[in-house]
């Protein structure tokens, strides 16, 4: 089922697969799941901001600001360009830190290249990702 701008997907589930996926290789699994949805609207403080216009996901630890190399499926001739998917991913951190953090974008900047770990989510398909881990507890009282 296909609903425009719900910003959720569910699919392609794995027992295993490392950090990276080169190859069509990795554990497979069949996905048996209940999910239940909150609509979040912007500026209710449900969400990041950043979540409301591109995909970001979050952990009991951590916060992953994502970046594509086309997440629109190639238009403009970005499909597998690792630079893209990085600056997406750093632009994307920049405006979660300063957005959602407060945090000044210069500072964040310098924030992202001394704490933040940027990692090569996928380079089998032709979308490439990127996605940033910033720690929670970086930003606890």
């Amino acid at each position: 089922m296909f609903a425009e701008g719900a910003l959720f997907y569910a699919g392609d589930p794995h027992f295993a697969m490392a950090d990276g996926e080169v190859a069509l290789t990795a554990v497979e699994g069949s996905l048996r799941a209940t999910f239940r949805l909150t609509v979040c609207k912007p500026g209710s403080g449900d969400a990041p901001s950043v979540a409301f216009r591109y995909p970001f996901g979050e952990t009991e630890d951590a916060w992953l600001p994502v970046g594509l190399s086309a997440p629109d499926g190639g238009v403009g001739g970005q499909l597998s360009d690792l630079d893209v998917a990085m600056r997406r991913a750093v632009v994307n951190a920049l405006d979660f830190l300063e957005h959602d953090q407060g945090m000044d974008r210069a500072v964040a900047y310098a924030y992202l290249s001394a704490a933040a770990d940027f990692h090569v989510s996928q380079v089998v398909d032709r979308t490439v990702g990127v996605h940033a881990t910033i720690s929670k507890e970086h930003f606890r009282d």
